[in-house]
């Protein structure tokens, strides 16, 4: 049987009240351009927090690492740290 779902982001007749422009579904919900481009904005600004933490994080772990010779792991970039996370999600399953 075939899943007759929208796929994500697709365009669907409407429009809305605020912006006049048209909906978008993003998965089951359907939502506004006007809302989903604030959505994409508040992904940028969570990606950039996440960016300058791991920075901070891996300066810390360097240090501590120096300190007592520990061998906490310093990522390059919130990329890594994404993946690392990953794995270990992986491996608890």
């Amino acid at each position: 049987m075939r899943n007759n779902r929208p796929a994500p982001f697709e365009v669907v007749n409407g429009i809305c009240n605020d912006c006049r422009k048209p909906f978008a579904r993003i998965s089951t919900e359907l939502r506004c351009e006007c809302e989903t481009s604030e959505l994409r904005q508040e992904i940028e600004d969570f990606k950039k927090a996440l960016e300058e933490s791991v920075k901070l994080q891996s300066h810390y772990a360097g240090i501590l690492n120096m300190y007592d010779g520990g061998q906490r792991i310093e990522f390059k970039d919130a990329d890594e740290w994404v993946k690392r996370l990953r794995e270990i999600e992986n491996d608890n399953k």
